[in-house]
């Protein structure tokens, strides 16, 4: 028992030394008024209004992106709360994707702020999507990534959206 719990310790720390080893660039949003930091290894894209960050391929057969991509919503009228907001949104993507399992829903605080994230997979993805309100506007920050993928992403993707902050 001791070995095992000595071997994820150690495992725990190299996870945390990797992710923390790695040199990030802020990106600063003019229009929506929020910073977010993501790995200098990792391409900025702004397409239609959304923000997307990807990964590297990891080499010449990788044909998809883990990305972290942030919408910004104006719900002015609406009087949506958080929760309100990332239901209405979870069952609208369930109805765009037939094919859409949701695996979890909770609430959670990101920086400060009352969250809901998601976690759902369809036949090829797996997402981790966060959503919040705050002065009728809706924050939603999405994670994706190929199935067999999901979890050897999830600490950056979880550190690019931690660092999601409204200025």
């Amino acid at each position: 028992m001791k070995k095992y719990l000595s071997l994820v310790i150690v495992l725990m720390f190299c996870v945390s030394s990797f992710v923390f080893a790695e040199e990030f660039n802020t990106y600063k949003s003019p229009l929506f008024n929020f910073v977010i930091s993501y790995p200098q290894t990792w391409e900025m894209k702004q397409i239609s209004g959304i923000i997307a960050f990807l990964s590297p391929l990891e080499d010449k057969d990788d044909k998809f992106q883990e990305n972290v991509n942030v919408v910004v919503e104006d719900i002015s009228g609406k009087q949506l709360s958080s929760e309100q907001y990332a239901k209405a949104a979870d069952d609208a993507w369930l109805k765009y994707d037939s094919k859409l399992r949701v695996i979890d829903f909770q609430k959670t605080n990101l920086n400060g702020k009352d969250a809901f994230y998601t976690i759902a997979e369809d036949d090829k993805l797996k997402y981790k999507q966060y959503k919040f309100v705050k002065n009728n506007t809706a924050y939603v920050l999405t994670y994706t990534s190929e199935l067999d993928k999901f979890n050897k992403f999830l600490t950056t993707a979880d550190t690019i959206i931690k660092s999601f902050e409204i200025k």
